[in-house]
């Protein structure tokens, strides 16, 4: 893993020091301090970044990074002095291509097109993390041993099932009343005997026919369990609570490992043969009782214990389920899944509108409807459409990613763009110079007369 992550941060890091041979050789720094100063600004940039992840939970800052992040930059500049030319030269020669055979009707129905494939593709990835595999006559099983699995030998005091994900305060914390006191909830509190439902003896079942009906319809559960474990030992493990499946693996179980703690959850796009797993680290330090809430709300699977938010929160994007079909999901990087995902959609649709800002219609106004409807609508009928498939809440966040992705590659595209007459005539209708959409130096386009590094 090691030596993935060293290669991976190399990588990383080629455009970044391409882009900056590109720009040193405008600015006459030649063969010497080009490549050096590519170093120094990989170097840089790195360090940043690595310091900044050292307030961040969840991220470990290394000054490996920084090595491979800066090799990657000096390895990028070398690269840049070898095909550089070859590579600018081709893309260009393809971007004039393109723009000659596009025409204002053309990008319209490609757009279209694109846009409702995409939103059609992530509805699909998108339905597979519904719960109806869940078969209703499930019955939820307290420390139990079934399959030959280890049972818990801890104390259980409280269990409730409920079929609507926990509504969280500002604060990022959980409610403190329990959650079959939360307004809404539908849930199947377990009975519990005048000492609290101490010690059940392992394989002790609650029918749960009726709020599994529930969840499938509503995608979303809250599961609130509070116990206190019999061994906190690094070797100790057992399954504390699980929802078994009457023809294969569990729909969910949490189950104790060492100090640490798993929830595993089955959906239906993995069907019979796997799961999302989720894992907390130390949670068991003691045997002191603890408060365990896991909510689920059609995409983030979120864990509190004792009121506090767990660190690791799995979000099951359409990204996410893409990545699964070829490969094993890493739970560190669900979100950077969806990010990239995101980015696969809407930044061909932002090159779209940077080649129809080129090429507008007869009528200026009849152009910008149509630029801002394209920068807008794309990102607001895929979230509400990923939305109403999984049943959680409308995310503003999600909105303003796609439209940024849209705008960020509409504005790159167009942002050495040259003037020519015929790019001019083709913006005023009459021949005369247009004004330049995005002031700045021009810059033409390489050649392969240029010197390899001036």
């Amino acid at each position: 893993d090691g030596v993935d992550d060293f290669v991976e941060n190399i990588l990383l890091f080629l455009p970044f020091g391409f882009a900056w041979a590109c720009w040193s050789c405008r600015k006459g720094w030649g063969r010497f301090w080009g490549p050096g100063v590519a170093l120094m600004a990989g170097a840089g940039l790195s360090f940043a970044v690595e310091f900044l992840q050292l307030f961040l939970p969840t991220r470990e800052a290394s000054w490996s990074d920084v090595l491979s992040n800066a090799l990657g930059s000096l390895l990028g500049h070398s690269l840049f002095a070898i095909v550089g030319n070859r590579v600018l030269s081709f893309v260009s020669g393809w971007e004039g291509g393109i723009e000659r055979i596009l025409s204002p009707r053309r990008i319209v129905a490609i757009f279209l097109a694109y846009a409702a494939l995409g939103c059609g593709v992530s509805a699909g990835l998108q339905e597979s993390t519904h719960l109806r595999n869940w078969h209703p006559a499930d019955t939820l099983r307290l420390g139990t041993g079934l399959g030959g699995r280890p049972s818990w030998p801890g104390r259980i005091f409280e269990v409730n099932l409920a079929s609507k994900a926990l509504r969280l305060e500002k604060s990022g914390e959980a409610p403190r009343q329990g959650s079959e006191r939360a307004p809404g909830y539908g849930g199947v509190p377990f009975p519990k005997d005048s000492e609290g439902l101490v010690d059940p003896p392992p394989g002790t079942g609650l029918l749960a026919t009726r709020v599994v009906q529930q969840i499938q319809k509503t995608n979303q559960f809250t599961l609130k369990i509070r116990c206190a474990p019999a061994d906190v030992s690094a070797n100790a493990s057992g399954v504390i609570l699980a929802l078994p499946d009457l023809d294969g693996p569990d729909d969910f179980d949490l189950v104790q490992h060492g100090r640490g703690l798993t929830f595993a959850l089955r959906t239906a796009d993995l069907g019979k043969t796997g799961r999302w797993d989720l894992h907390w680290g130390d949670i068991f330090k003691s045997p002191e009782p603890r408060e365990i809430i896991l909510t689920y709300d059609g995409v983030n699977l979120a864990g509190y214990v004792d009121g506090r938010k767990a660190p690791h929160t799995l979000r099951l994007t359409p990204g996410a389920i893409l990545v699964s079909r070829f490969k094993g999901v890493n739970p560190y990087n669900v979100r950077g899944y969806g990010t990239m995902y995101d980015f696969l959609l809407f930044a061909p649709l932002g090159v779209l509108l940077g080649f129809a800002a080129r090429k507008p219609f007869s009528q200026p106004f009849f152009s910008r409807v149509v630029l801002a409807s394209g920068l807008f609508l794309p990102s607001l009928l895929q979230e509400g459409i990923l939305a109403g498939v999984s049943g959680r809440p409308f995310h503003f966040g999600n909105l303003i990613l796609g439209i940024c992705v849209a705008l960020g590659a509409w504005l790159t595209l167009n942002s050495d763009l040259r003037k020519s007459p015929a790019y001019s005539a083709a913006h005023t209708g009459d021949g005369r110079p247009a004004r330049d959409p995005l002031p700045g130096p021009a810059v033409d386009p390489p050649t392969s007369s240029l010197p390899e590094l001036h």
